[in-house]
């Protein structure tokens, strides 16, 4: 069985490269490119992302599912992967076809982004990281990621000099993903071989496939859809403040996933062989150390932003320090319920009352942003990520309730809570008393890092919690501190 840590350390290496990259671009762009262009790009990849979704429909999570559970039958590994294969090449050309219709006949202004934007579709006919995941094979994926993550950095500051050159930085980022993808194939081929797709056995794949489709569909109604109703309701430069919080705010989100990337298909493998107690058991561990991540992510980017927003972007850009603040209780949400649904309600196949969750927070996420985005812009979008995040969180942990230990992730995350606090009121404190500057930022995070590092060490030593007891004997062990009798 391929190694649980060196899946998790792969994961958390490439989303640190994933981190640095965007950090190190961002202030570059919003400087070359500006408000209005960065604008512009965010609005035509929102709209060319939900003819990407509709490619894969609901086959990232369906196919890991599957592979992971036939992936020691070779027979059976190369008839599942060219059946929901086969599901995923059909709908990517006539997506590609139907967005290249889209671009001509519907785009008015900025239609040469957005027919560079077909790049980014097409990508997702080439797109089998679900396979690889399914196989737990995840040194492949994070070589392949990091390689583009640093192509992309190079052709950035290479290339990209003016406002003019929005088109040569949407190739570069749409380029990127195809090429990223296509890299992959040679690596498939050595595992796989492909055979006449089962019409009968596709049948049976379109149903959880659809299903599963409609999670995705939710989900990127609280990613892309807020993007393009502040471009349709509010600006272009309202659109950009939000783009930008949102690329902080999904730093510490990607950290989170890299754990549900690397524990799904581990939960299916464990649950096909019998094995719940130990599914169960790395949940509590994984929760836990999700929030630890969460809390203070959220009140460091909090504290910061007011001083972080003007020194990174520059001043145009000091409207985002409201909106990262803003967006940070949905950062606590989103992680909490990604730890449920990733490792308890789709390895289980709780397909309907996780979509049901999903559509009842992307209702709520549609309703709050048409009320409030014409009315107060960006703080709208914010609002209702909020809210729906908040409701999403809730129905799954309530679907949960009976087989997790929710009172006891309530209780830690109430802890970390406070901690946090303590830790941001320090932060605010800080920006009242110093200006707005370099100095200031780093003297923030440091101290943040220190408290929060300092209180959450304390916590963890006096701590009675069973699974905190847990990982503190065992980490105590291993370095030799601390030897059970």
């Amino acid at each position: 069985m391929p190694s649980l840590k060196k899946n998790i350390v792969y994961n958390v290496l490439y989303q640190i490269l994933a981190v640095i990259v965007p950090f190190i671009t961002s202030p570059y762009l919003a400087r070359v490119l500006g408000a209005e262009q960065i604008g512009v790009y965010s609005f035509t990849y929102s709209i060319a992302f939900y003819f990407m979704i509709l490619s894969m429909l609901g086959i990232s999570n369906y196919g890991n599912r599957t592979i992971a559970r036939v992936r020691t039958s070779r027979e059976h590994l190369n008839q599942e992967f060219s059946n929901i294969y086969a599901v995923q090449l059909t709908c990517s050309l006539v997506m590609t076809i139907s967005y290249l219709i889209y671009a001509t006949v519907f785009v008015n202004s900025f239609q040469i982004v957005a027919y560079i934007q077909v790049l980014h579709v097409l990508s997702y006919a080439t797109d089998v990281s679900w396979f690889f995941y399914g196989l737990e094979e995840f040194r492949i994926t994070v070589a392949r990621n990091s390689f583009v993550k640093l192509l992309t950095l190079i052709s950035i500051f290479t290339f990209v000099k003016s406002p003019n050159d929005i088109y040569l930085y949407t190739f570069i980022m749409a380029g990127g993903t195809l090429l990223g993808q296509l890299i992959t194939w040679p690596f498939l081929l050595k595992q796989v071989n492909f055979v006449c797709p089962s019409l009968g056995k596709i049948k049976k794949h379109m149903k959880p496939i659809i299903i599963l489709f409609f999670p995705v569909l939710a989900v990127s109604i609280f990613s892309f859809l807020d993007k393009i109703m502040l471009g349709m309701y509010s600006s272009l430069k309202e659109t950009a403040f939000y783009e930008n919080s949102d690329k902080i705010i999904s730093i510490p989100k990607a950290l989170i996933q890299a754990f549900g990337a690397v524990m799904l298909p581990r939960t299916v493998h464990l649950l096909s062989i019998g094995d719940e107690q130990k599914s169960l058991e790395y949940v509590d561990k994984t929760m836990w150390a999700v929030l630890v991540i969460t809390m203070g992510c959220a009140f460091g980017l909090a504290g910061v932003s007011a001083t972080f927003a003007p020194v990174y972007w520059g001043e145009e850009f000091r409207a985002s320090s409201q909106i990262i603040a803003g967006m940070t209780p949905a950062l606590v949400f989103s992680a909490f319920g990604n730890v449920i649904r990733t490792q308890f309600l789709i390895p289980r196949s709780f397909d309907k009352e996780y979509t049901v969750s999903l559509l009842y927070g992307a209702v709520v996420n549609i309703l709050i942003n048409i009320l409030l985005i014409p009315k107060i812009g960006a703080m709208g979008a914010v609002i209702g990520t909020i809210v729906a995040e908040l409701v999403l969180c809730c129905y799954q942990t309530w679907i949960a309730r009976n087989y997790l230990h929710i009172r006891e992730y309530l209780i830690n995350a109430g802890i970390l809570f406070l901690i946090g606090s303590v830790m941001y009121m320090v932060l605010i404190l800080i920006s009242s008393i110093l200006p707005t500057s370099l100095l200031t930022l780093i003297i923030e995070i440091i101290v943040a890092a220190f408290i929060y590092i300092s209180l959450l060490i304390l916590h963890i030593f006096s701590s009675k919690n069973r699974v905190i007891i847990g990982l503190r004997t065992n980490f105590l062990e291993r370095t030799h501190l601390f030897k059970r009798k």
